[in-house]
């Protein structure tokens, strides 16, 4: 064993540990037996951890996603944040694999102006819980699957004081003139978070993170080797020294100790080989020596870090980021290693004597010259159509060019000015509406010979990340457009929990030919422009009206609008994919389709059940464009029965016509086409009378078909909406027929041709009246439909009322005429 330090032996998926009682801990109560001894991997999805913070220097972003991501997300966990050195940010930036940055989980650079950001942190933030893993690897494919690497377990349940000292760390990042950073101000909520996860746990003072973040790392290892009696003997593993050892020597002068032994780690691995450091310090003449289990263990490369410090009255075992360097030990890097103070143990690390080895050549690194190997770094999010950013290498201002690299192409975002603090702003048109198509989005500044590059950061998929908890992953997939039926059918329930998710928009333009002026509270997603113009035109919904929280809503509401055809489970294109991506048993199909079938199932009880909400009577009907875009994307994707979309149109257009709203296009022609495929007699003038009682011109309406074609296709998959549009201006209501009867009787005009009076029972007395003025008199003529005798008062027998509305003419104490339309 290796004293009480873990080490941890990955390789991909196969995972071997050596570690101590205390390692893998675990956490208070229930959680924490089930916690205990994991894996890293398997800690990352042990809980749906709120919050993720990785912390490294060099970086893979394919690895991050491809599995501590995808682990992260299983266990139902998100709002991941990687704060990473430049030089990591430049590597990812290379990375065609990694797509999901700015997106998915969140990206930073921080810089340090006297050396490198060198931490390897990984902080797992659960409901009044937290743990922490302090490690030598980086969050790469190395640093977590082939080399050998220390990683150790902490909890405030026995190591509170790591979260205090975790805590001041990134308080000191947050005000330190040495760093460079665009989210100081997120380090202080982190610090906050840290320290309450601590608060009332017990300290003991076992264990002590230590960083380098203004102060030293060897001074504070003074400080306690002082309070063990003084230092007996040095061991430090490290995979990288100072070329003639000065930090070794200086750490032994420091701790007033001459016995100093250096592991040599066996063939044929050796220690990963790096730019900045040798694996051997060729003029120091220290004590060559191979520790013995678990470091002697060389079929995999040293990347390690850990020194033991025996005293007097006890050991400290020092692990970490830490290398035996200058700038990691005394002053330079951003560093944080682990310390177990070990009172009254004498006993320390068992080692062999060994060779010196070979000084390893450094890894060669590009031409100094080439322009990629000098790129700068910048952060930049993406704030509904601008984008703010800042330089964060090297210094820049002025003017200078800005671009956007997407999966589509290269997008010219024209000239910037650069202040004097490294940052910009731009606007950026219709590149929201792409990054939820997915791929990587970089963004590129170039000023004569300096070019800077960086992610993009969504400021709405994160403020969903945020905020939405486990629905986050679903919102997501709407906006790319690779929602399931489970999916949705969350998202409904999800907006029925809370109706001011779906708040609507205000007025801005005109529709659907009407007279009314409005905003369409459903806009396609190619049509959302400016976030400011948004913010002053969306009423506050759930969780505050923070305004990236009210744009994120806003465009998932509106992603509902995005005509995306049926899903495609069942048929033969799905047949095709399946074979593609690998061959799927009968059963196996069978039970899928089954569960995806149950999904849709639930999506459209699910929409009832909203609609049930959206169009009480108390909303006043501010959801009803919602409740219509709603409908006719699942009638899109589903295809239900034309019943189901019947029901549907009837009651969202109802909620139209009691509240008088004005209508756009989609939804006015939704009510001709109900009216077209219905089956009943005298389509075109029953369509022509619902166009003049919402105020729509019939001779001036252009009906939109091409918006509405999951409608179409369930109610009439041949409707020719142009010709249809022909009958109904060519027809005439009722009250349309009775205001020109009466009209050509008063001006003495012939008896003009009027197809709906002309069918009634009424029209002889109607055509002996036309010429007969004292007749007509005795005629009680309405100009709204009424269920009761505008004589008598008494109520109309049915047939009579249902004559009155649908001819416009009918009988008691004498004819009765409604010039309504």
């Amino acid at each position: 064993m290796c004293g009480n330090v873990p080490v941890v032996n990955q390789f991909f998926g196969s995972t071997k540990y050596w570690q101590s009682h205390d390692f893998c801990a675990g956490g208070r109560g229930a959680r924490g037996s089930a916690i205990r001894g994991m894996q890293p991997l398997d800690l990352i999805s042990a809980a749906p951890w709120q919050r993720a913070v990785f912390t490294t220097y060099a970086l893979s972003l394919s690895f991050f996603e491809a599995v501590v991501l995808d682990r992260l997300v299983r266990g139902g966990g998100r709002n991941a944040l990687i704060l990473a050195d430049p030089e990591g940010i430049r590597a990812a930036l290379s990375e065609q694999g990694a797509r999901r940055a700015g997106r998915d989980y969140e990206l930073e650079p921080v810089a340090s102006t006297t050396g490198v950001f060198h931490p390897k942190l990984t902080l797992l933030f659960g409901e009044g819980d937290a743990h922490m893993l302090v490690s030598s690897g980086n969050l790469t494919f190395g640093g977590w699957g082939m080399n050998l690497e220390t990683v150790d377990h902490l909890h405030p349940s026995f190591a509170a004081e790591t979260f205090d000292d975790a805590a001041d760390l990134f308080d000191s990042l947050a005000i330190a003139d040495t760093i460079r950073t665009g989210i100081a101000d997120q380090f202080e909520p982190i610090a906050a978070q840290l320290r309450l996860s601590a608060r009332g746990a017990p300290r003991n003072g076992s264990y002590r993170l230590l960083h380098s973040v203004g102060g030293s790392i060897a001074e504070r290892l003074a400080q306690f080797t002082d309070d063990l009696g003084g230092a007996t003997r040095i061991t430090i593993v490290s995979p990288y020294f100072d070329k003639t050892g000065s930090a070794v020597s200086r750490l032994s002068t420091l701790l007033n100790c001459e016995d100093v032994r250096l592991h040599v780690h066996p063939k044929p691995k050796g220690a990963v080989r790096g730019t900045m450091g040798t694996n051997w310090p060729e003029a120091l003449s220290a004590r060559a020596v191979c520790v013995d289990t678990p470091f002697d263990d060389g079929s995999r490369a040293l990347h390690a870090k850990c020194i033991e410090i025996l005293c007097k009255r006890g050991r400290l075992l020092v692990s970490g980021s830490a290398n035996a360097t200058n700038a990691a030990l005394f002053v330079g890097n951003v560093e944080a290693s682990l310390v177990r103070i070990q009172r009254n143990v004498t006993v320390g690390w068992k080692a062999k004597a060994a060779t010196k080895p070979a000084a390893y050549p450094l890894v060669e690194t590009e031409d100094t010259d080439d322009a990629e190997s000098r790129k700068g770094i910048l952060r930049a999010i993406l704030e509904g159509d601008r984008v703010v950013g800042e330089v964060i290498v090297p210094r820049l201002h002025g003017a200078a060019s800005l671009s956007v690299a997407t999966t589509a192409g290269y997008i010219d975002l024209g000239k910037i000015d650069i202040d004097s603090a490294g940052r910009f702003e731009a606007a950026a048109p219709d590149l929201e509406m792409q990054s939820w198509g997915g791929g990587r989005m970089v963004l590129r500044i170039e000023q004569d010979d300096h070019v800077a590059e960086g992610f993009v950061s969504i400021a709405a998929a994160a403020k969903i990340i945020q905020k939405a908890g486990a629905m986050a992953p679903r919102l997501l997939a709407m906006l790319s457009g690779t929602e399931t039926p489970e999916d949705v059918a969350a998202i409904l329930t999800w907006f029925k929990e809370d109706p001011a998710r779906i708040a609507s928009a205000m007025p801005r333009g005109g529709q659907g030919g009407g007279k009314a002026e409005r905003e369409p509270i459903w806009v396609s997603i190619e049509e959302l422009r400016a976030a400011g113009e948004f913010h002053a035109a969306t009423p506050a919904s759930s969780g505050g009206n923070e305004p990236a929280w009210q744009r994120a809503l806003w465009l998932v509401r509106s992603a509902f609008t995005e005509p995306r055809g049926p899903w495609k489970s069942g048929t033969g294109e799905d047949d095709q994919a399946e074979d593609e991506e690998g061959a799927e048993g009968e059963d196996e199909r069978l039970k899928r389709l089954q569960r995806e079938d149950n999904a849709k199932h639930r999506a459209m009880n699910a929409l009832d059940d909203l609609l049930e909400e959206m169009l009480a009577e108390r909303h006043k009907g501010i959801h009803a464009a919602s409740a219509f875009a709603l409908a006719h994307y699942l009638a899109d994707r589903i295809r239900p029965a034309p019943s189901v979309v019947y029901g549907w149109l009837a009651r969202i257009l109802g909620a139209f016509a009691h509240n008088e709203l004005p209508m756009d296009a989609p939804v006015a022609t939704a009510g001709i086409l109900l009216r077209a495929s219905d089956g009943l007699d005298r389509a075109a003038e029953r369509a022509r009378t619902f166009l003049l009682r919402v105020k729509i011109d019939p001779m001036a309406f252009a009906p939109d078909g091409q918006a509405i074609p999951g409608f179409v296709e369930i109610l009439s998959p041949s409707w020719d909406a142009e010709q249809f549009m022909g009958s109904v201006r060519a027809a005439r209501t009722p009250g349309e027929e009775v205001r020109t009867y009466l009209e050509a009787a008063e001006n003495g005009e012939p008896l003009p041709s009027l197809p709906t009076l002309e069918n009634s029972p009424y029209w002889q007395q109607l055509a002996a009246a036309f010429a007969n003025s004292e007749a007509r008199s005795r005629f009680r003529i309405l100009d709204k439909t009424q269920k009761s005798c505008p004589k008598c008062n008494l109520v109309l027998p049915t047939g009579r009322y249902q004559d009155l509305r649908l001819t416009g003419v009918t009988h008691h104490c004498g004819i009765i005429l409604c010039r309504e339309l």
